[in-house]
Parts: C-alpha cells; sequence; structure tokens
C-alpha cells in the first residue's frame, strides 16, 4: 500500500496541476527451484523475463471543476508514443472505475508469462483523517 496526497489546484504563478503523475515500475522474474532450493543455473541476474512501468495520472480533466471524484488515466510505458511530458494526461480517455477500484490489462508480453487474463487491480481513495488506521474509514 503506498499513500500520496493531490495537492489542491489553483491559478497563477506556482499553482499546482489538476493532476499528479505516479509510476510503478513491475518486473517479473522467472527462478527455478530443485530440492528446496533456488536453481540459479539458468538465470541472468538482473534480467527480468518482463519489466515494463505503469504510467497514473490521477486528478480532474482541464476542462472540469476540481471537486468531486478525481479520475485516472493510465498506460504502460511501453504503449506510450514519443515523449512522456508530451502526453498529459497519459491517455486521451480516463480508465472506467470497476467496482471499488480500476483495472488496467497486463501487456501482451506479460499476459504471455502470466497468463491471458491478467490485469493490475489498484484503487484511488480520499486521505484518510489523522488518527485512522487504514481500512477503518468509520473513525
Amino acid at each position: 500500500m503506498t499513500s500520496v496526497f493531490l495537492l489542491t489546484p489553483g491559478s497563477g504563478p506556482g499553482a499546482v496541476a489538476n493532476r499528479c503523475r505516479f509510476a510503478l515500475q513491475l518486473r517479473v522474474f522467472r527462478v527455478l527451484q530443485k530440492n528446496g532450493f533456488f536453481d540459479f543455473s539458468r538465470h541472468l541476474e538482473q534480467i527480468a523475463d518482463w519489466d515494463d512501468t505503469l504510467i497514473a495520472d490521477i486528478g480532474y480533466p482541464d476542462d472540469a471543476p476540481t471537486t468531486g471524484e478525481p479520475q485516472v488515466w493510465a498506460a504502460w510505458n511501453s504503449a506510450v508514443s514519443g515523449v512522456l511530458a508530451k502526453n498529459d494526461p497519459i491517455q486521451d480517455k480516463p480508465l472506467e472505475l470497476a467496482g471499488i477500484g480500476y483495472e488496467i490489462q497486463l501487456p501482451e508480453m506479460a499476459r504471455a508469462i502470466l497468463g491471458g487474463g491478467s490485469t493490475l487491480c489498484f484503487a484511488v481513495t480520499d486521505r484518510l483523517p489523522a488518527g485512522v488506521a487504514p481500512g477503518n474509514r468509520s473513525a
């Protein structure tokens, strides 16, 4: 679990943008086990079988008020063409809420290793008041 806080957007000098950008790097390594021990004889150290970075923008569209629920735009770095900073938000359309969170399918290479239906699921929640433990929002 990670916690990050969005600042209140504003206007004028020193204003905070309507969105915050996050990056989550995922790597998959395959290491076999023989007789209860890891077998590194067919393993190339520090080279992942698959590795990519999810880029997520969380906040509000440029043409919308900064009230209500924030939106999430997300894309895998391998699927973004050009300079990342020129893509703001990272995708044209925000992700749709799936239950209590968001889901994004893993890239084809990852699905070939982990299985065809592999997805990454995550949630975006409000900041918890001081003294409230994660998972206990009623205090």
